[in-house]
């Protein structure tokens, strides 16, 4: 894994246990380096860009409660999206809506 991707994941990792501390600027700095990549797979979905825009931070709070309740505070490549893609089943399990 190249050196800025960890070093990348490492800051990551650090902003993921202040968060779970309740120290906002962390979660500032988390959603200012990754909404697009919360956004990005909810736009298709959702169809509007205003609704994906609403579901964004619940994508941060799904993927930051899921490393809280399982106690795993490595933070991968893959815990935004996992944590996005829950999100997504959560919201269309609740909407009725199937594939």
């Amino acid at each position: 894994m190249p050196v800025a991707r960890l070093t990348t994941i490492g800051a990551d990792a650090q902003l993921v246990q202040m968060c779970l501390r309740g120290e906002g600027p962390a979660w500032e700095e988390l959603v200012k380096r990754h909404t697009r990549r919360v956004y990005k797979p909810l736009l298709p979905v959702t169809g509007v860009p205003s609704e994906a825009e609403d579901l964004t931070p619940g994508g941060f709070l799904r993927s930051i409660g899921t490393l809280a309740s399982t106690k795993r505070y490595e933070v991968s490549p893959t815990w935004l999206p996992r944590g996005t893609r829950n999100l997504l089943v959560a919201t269309t399990g609740a909407r009725g809506e199937t594939d």
